[in-house]
């Protein structure tokens, strides 16, 4: 099993927020997404597949369609 550091991931950027890949093998993709106060990640689908959401910091405010 392979260990890493969620901080190790923490990565920002004043332009738009980041995304840091952590793990891939196969179909399944483990990543990390780092927002500033004011970034969002724009509305989007993941047909056919399953998402998981972990907050370490701050709030979440995830939406549904």
């Amino acid at each position: 099993m392979e260990k890493n550091s969620v901080k190790a991931y923490m990565e920002y950027s004043e332009e738009k927020f980041t995304k840091r890949i952590k793990y891939k093998k196969g179909e399944t993709t483990a990543f990390e997404l780092n927002f500033l106060p004011g970034q969002q990640l724009p509305t989007h689908k993941h047909p056919g597949t399953e998402v998981f959401i972990y907050v370490v910091a701050g709030r979440q405010w995830y939406h549904y369609h």
